[in-house]
């Protein structure tokens, strides 16, 4: 049930339409010139690299350098956000006022209080993540490393109750567990998913509403690729991750299979959550952030998962650097309202409503090439960033890398799931001599190899 305030800020929201939509013209407008120049000069756009439109101003912010003590603006004290649907509170776990969970009021930003955590210690970190079933049960993690304390998983029946410790171990030995966490399901029916930092497995855990199956099913992905998000896609074996520095994937739950990503080009690597949302026919992701001192959200078109598309961004939610580069994402799914945390600097809310209904202005070549082809880079010889192309027939794992003439790896530019379609990546060579090298292309049984010269 929603509570009384969100109820007065949703009305509140439907006075402001027209006034939002008169400076959203006004946007548009300049965008539509802009956007006309640029196809004018005859110059290629890349698909989606930059969003279009704004998602608008936030509906409340909660500075990380303000007067509330349980917020630091510095360190990395609050890194978990999570929604309750049962009460509408905002909860967000943090270690800025000693061991707390915060309630916010969903629509100001204020704290109604805390949750009980008598009792929770342990770990590198006793408290990190946060996630919440869709009828209010509340789990949250410890972190660990590689070695040491045990890891974890707290859970709150609801908001009033104790916590209860439901498992202290370590899913997978020598595995760090803590950073990553998703949840699905209610009532009796519930699984819980977990990984960390240089964690290349997601533990499945069973949850049964009593006791937690103390030896879970663990999957197999590549690399660290779950440590900020796990998100199961409803009514479906898939999900959703996004891990330290690597593109957000589509997996199969069941056997760790990549199904999609999305390129780097689209959402920057950062160690940013994200969370799901289907409105108007069509699936979302809200993802952040982009940077240390760029911490907007972005709002990426997932319907075709072959082909993300970046339409609507925050603006910079607050000043400070979020040196961690972490982040918190949960979106209230039937209101259309985001909360998001950019650690040490702000939480927010926005009103996603608009941004669901934006479509994809510039049209795209549908074209599906017929061949493996990989171009010249160009400029040749350049100094020190190139532009190097390529096209698929099909959806492929693509590992495109740079090597010197003595064979020696010097650079990986791509290694991700590719869309069938034509791709532009950029090569930066600052960090490399003047010399020839050669770039070699694996997509699938498909190889291909070009030379390219770096003149300084």
């Amino acid at each position: 049930m929603l509570n009384y305030h969100l109820q007065q800020k949703l009305e509140k929201r439907y006075m402001k339409k027209s006034l939002q939509n008169m400076n959203r013209s006004v946007k548009t407008v300049a965008r539509s010139f802009a956007l006309t120049a640029i196809l004018a000069s005859g110059l290629a756009l890349a698909p989606a690299t930059q969003a279009q439109h704004a998602i608008g101003d936030p509906i409340w912010v909660v500075e990380g350098f303000g007067p509330e003590a349980w917020f630091s603006g510095s360190g990395n004290q609050v890194r978990g956000i999570a929604l309750n649907p049962a009460t509408g509170n905002v909860l967000v776990p943090s270690r800025a006022d000693g061991i707390r969970v915060e309630q916010l009021n969903p629509a100001t930003g204020e704290s109604l209080g805390s949750l009980n955590t008598d009792g929770i210690s342990g770990g590198i970190l006793p408290l990190n993540r946060i996630a919440v079933t869709d009828d209010g049960q509340i789990f949250a993690t410890n972190l660990i490393l590689d070695s040491g304390t045990d890891f974890t998983i707290w859970y709150w029946s609801d908001e009033n109750a104790d916590p209860v410790a439901l498992f202290v171990g370590n899913p997978t030995p020598n595995k760090r567990y803590g950073d990553g966490i998703g949840v699905a399901g209610t009532g009796d029916n519930v699984e819980l998913y977990v990984s960390g930092t240089f964690t290349n497995n997601i533990a499945i855990f069973s949850f049964d509403g009593e006791e937690l199956d103390q030896t879970p099913r663990v999957v197999t992905i590549p690399e660290d690729a779950a440590n900020a998000s796990i998100i199961r896609v409803p009514n479906s074996d898939y999900a959703w991750i996004n891990g330290r520095d690597q593109v957000a994937r589509k997996i199969n739950l069941e056997t760790g299979d990549i199904v999609a990503s999305i390129p780097s080009d689209v959402l920057p690597l950062s160690f940013g959550d994200i969370d799901y949302i289907a409105a108007n026919g069509r699936e979302f992701l809200l993802a952040g952030i982009a940077a240390v001192e760029d911490n907007n959200f972005l709002l990426i078109d997932v319907s075709d998962d072959t082909n993300p598309v970046l339409i609507a961004e925050t603006g910079n939610i607050g000043l400070g650097e979020n040196m961690f580069r972490t982040a918190g994402v949960s979106i209230d799914s039937e209101n259309e309202i985001a909360y998001v945390l950019a650690t040490n600097v702000a939480v927010a809310a926005y009103d996603l409503s608009d941004a669901l209904q934006i479509t994809v202005s510039i049209e795209h070549d549908t074209t599906t090439p017929q061949a493996f082809v990989l171009q010249q880079n160009f400029p040749n010889p350049f100094n020190p960033t190139t532009n190097i192309e390529f096209s698929l027939p099909n959806a492929e794992h693509v590992q495109l890398n740079v090597y010197n003439m003595l064979g020696q790896q010097v650079a990986t530019v791509v290694n991700e799931v590719r869309g069938a379609g034509s791709h532009t990546v950029r090569f930066d060579a600052s960090g490399l001599g003047s010399g020839v090298y050669i770039y070699r292309l694996q997509a699938g049984e498909h190889i291909a190899n070009m030379r390219m010269t770096l003149v300084k």
